[in-house]
């Protein structure tokens, strides 16, 4: 553990590698046991995280971090502290290599409603980093079954935003969304966006929304949308509901 200090970064690199391997294989042999330096560890891990100069370690360590999230055994106290040092690193927003590398860690870990208020908040902070924004958006769209109805109305307004890609992100994320009637009116309305890419994304979103009560809707931008890429997914929304 003392290498992970090491000034060459490819030997932290390779030494973290190591570590976070071995504590997998030691926590896989005791099943739902925590392993003895489990602790000692993680705490090498956030070090790097919220220390190290080379972003691309901070993004090993993030990796770590969320891998270990996931997989550990349940401990509430363990889980906040991971999960919030992660989301600390990744509001970041230059650490790119932190906020990808962490993503499916958090996507798929049990966050509390005081995190999920941290990545709305980020999700919607005017004058936000684009790479920040839409990381959130993506995190929260994953979420979605534990957001608030505010929350929820966050990803359905963000299908409005300037940013036509911020657009494609809420637009995707609305088909966690099919307990709230504004996440099918505003998969609709992006059925008629100037940007091909949202339109794109808005066809995935009404087919998953409505099913076959968007066939009449699928089957006019299959033949008249502008962009080919839309026409073809279209298509193949149609041919996914099936006959009618």
């Amino acid at each position: 553990q003392d290498l992970a200090a090491h000034a060459d970064p490819d030997l932290r690199r390779t030494v973290m590698q190591v570590l976070f391997h071995s504590l997998q294989a030691e926590a896989a042999v005791l099943g739902n046991e925590t392993p003895a330096d489990f602790g000692t560890l993680r705490q090498t891990f956030l070090s790097v995280l919220s220390g190290d100069a080379d972003s691309s370690l901070r993004g090993e360590a993030a990796w770590g971090l969320g891998q270990w999230l996931t997989a550990a055994p349940g401990d509430s106290h363990v889980q906040k502290t991971l999960a919030d040092a992660l989301l600390e690193r990744s509001f970041e927003a230059a650490d790119e290599p932190s906020r990808f590398r962490s993503r499916a860690g958090l996507k798929q870990a049990d966050l509390g409603p005081e995190q999920l208020s941290r990545i709305a908040a980020a999700a919607s902070a005017p004058g936000g980093s684009f790479e920040v924004r839409s990381w959130a958006l993506e995190l929260l769209g994953a979420k979605s079954e534990d957001l608030s109805g505010p929350q929820k109305l966050l990803i359905v307004g963000a299908t409005a935003e300037a940013d036509p890609k911020l657009r494609e992100i809420a637009v995707s994320q609305l088909l966690g969304l099919k307990d709230l009637a504004e996440a099918g009116a505003a998969a609709r309305a992006a059925l008629a966006d100037p940007v091909w890419n949202v339109r794109f994304a808005a066809v995935a979103s009404v087919a998953g929304l409505e099913g076959t009560a968007a066939r009449e809707k699928l089957t006019s931008i299959a033949g008249s949308d502008p962009s080919e890429e839309v026409r073809e997914a279209a298509r193949r929304a149609l041919a996914a509901l099936g006959k009618p």
